[in-house]
């Protein structure tokens, strides 16, 4: 019989690891050792497995499948006409197109980051981000919104990939006619909402601030929640945000149940008394539904997001 056996086992012999280049040792035999240590090892296969799925799942090729899918079900199952509520949530890259700034500011505020109090720190930002990277508001589209705001930090999420570049900037810009150094201590990305699931979704969305849905050519604001008021702040230039014009006709969303009541906050001068509700609102909406308000939760719900209104927080009930 003839043996199999390299004629070099039980010699040592020097090798580098694929993935971090460091020179260890092993004996020859059947199983080659490629990395120094099992985390290597480990790192090396999840990186792997990453770059797979950006390949696999890049909004182009999503959209190339699902065309094919609708001509087989065209061809095989006679299918003609689109059903909004089987569809999947829309095509996006993994992040959307916004980022969110830490800020804390020096020294402490002569008032306190109330709603009432945001008209200051809206022009204190909107001077920041038109000095630093030439942003300006558009009209129906505002280009930041704070999130969170406690004694001297500010939470705001910029409209503008280009903000991440303000990170660990420091920047003297007027708050209430005082001298004040607006610190940038972090930047991150925005993550896209993940929606795994078709079909009809029950869900409950919980104001944090009051909710501004306008009316009537901004003239005025919703102080009760409506089917065709939640659909519209969803389905109108929220989808301008993400380039998703095309999907509108097929967002559904209906309304189940309302517990609310009416808010008034007096922000003073020329923007006056913002009229909106609070409260909790169950919902029943489609995927695409859930990936949009998902995406408010993470960057503002409705109109006057600039000063704060519209957080909100999305949960899924149980059928």
């Amino acid at each position: 019989m003839t043996s199999l056996a390299s004629p070099y086992s039980g010699q040592i012999a020097e090798t580098i690891c694929l993935r971090c280049s460091a020179r260890f040792f092993q004996a020859y035999g059947r199983a080659v050792r490629l990395y120094c240590t099992p985390e290597c090892k480990d790192a090396a296969r999840r990186t792997r497995n990453a770059a797979r799925d950006r390949k696999r799942l890049t909004p182009a090729r999503m959209l190339e499948c699902r065309a094919r899918s609708r001509k087989w079900a065209e061809l095989h199952r006679n299918v003609v006409a689109r059903k909004p509520w089987l569809m999947g949530p829309p095509v996006h890259p993994p992040t959307l197109p916004c980022v969110t700034l830490d800020i804390s500011v020096a020294p402490l505020p002569k008032w306190p980051f109330h709603l009432r109090n945001m008209k200051g720190v809206h022009g204190a930002i909107t001077r920041l981000l038109h000095e630093t990277i030439g942003l300006r508001h558009k009209q129906r589209l505002p280009t930041f919104a704070p999130r969170m705001h406690e004694a001297g930090k500010l939470r705001v999420v910029v409209w503008d990939p280009l903000a991440v570049e303000l990170c660990d900037g420091a920047f003297h810009v007027p708050l209430w006619d005082r001298p004040t150094l607006f610190r940038v201590e972090d930047a991150v990305e925005v993550s896209a909402p993940v929606v795994s699931r078709r079909g009809r979704t029950r869900v409950r969305m919980t104001s944090l601030t009051p909710i501004v849905i306008s009316k009537d050519g901004h003239t005025g604001a919703e102080t009760r929640p409506t089917k065709s008021s939640v659909l519209n702040s969803i389905s109108g230039c929220f989808l301008e945000r993400f380039s998703l014009q095309h999907i509108a006709p097929d967002v559904r969303c209906e309304l189940l149940e309302v517990r609310t009541e009416p808010a008034h906050v007096n922000l003073g001068g020329k923007y006056r008394r913002v009229d909106g509700w609070t409260g909790e609102v169950d919902l029943e909406v489609n995927a695409i539904g859930l990936w949009l308000l998902r995406a408010a939760e993470a960057v503002g719900y409705g109109s006057r997001t600039a000063f704060g209104f519209g957080q909100i927080v999305i949960e899924e009930l149980p059928r």
